[in-house]
């Protein structure tokens, strides 16, 4: 797997069509890229990337990497915050009280109420 300006250091997770890694660019910017499993990814799977970075794009919330940019081949770049994968935290067996101390891992949503 390569994608041309970019570095790929760790496998992150994958599922059936896409895998996820964390990367860094060739000016040592930490990123993620996401990207189909395919060398030779199907239209529709280029084209549901290019749609998550748009939507992607239209975020602004605390704790989801924003994209940097969406390669021609089919690969989604995010900045890289930093945080561990959903499998990571919930691994097997009983929690430290440290796993479960600090800051939600997920973004705080808070519905307007109407006066």
């Amino acid at each position: 797997m390569e994608v041309p300006g970019y570095r790929i250091h760790d496998e992150l997770t994958r599922d059936a069509h896409y895998v996820v890694c964390r990367g860094e660019t060739h000016d040592a910017v930490a990123v993620l890229l996401k990207l189909p499993l395919s060398d030779s990814p199907h239209p529709s799977a280029i084209a549901s990337l290019r749609r998550e970075h748009e939507l992607m794009t239209a975020l602004d919330l605390d704790g989801v990497p924003r994209p940097r940019a969406f390669e021609p081949q089919g690969a989604l770049i995010l900045e890289d915050i930093g945080a561990a994968s959903l499998r990571a935290v919930l691994r097997p067996g009983p929690a430290a009280l440290d796993d479960l101390a600090g800051p939600a891992p997920w973004p705080r949503v808070r519905p307007k109420l109407s006066e």
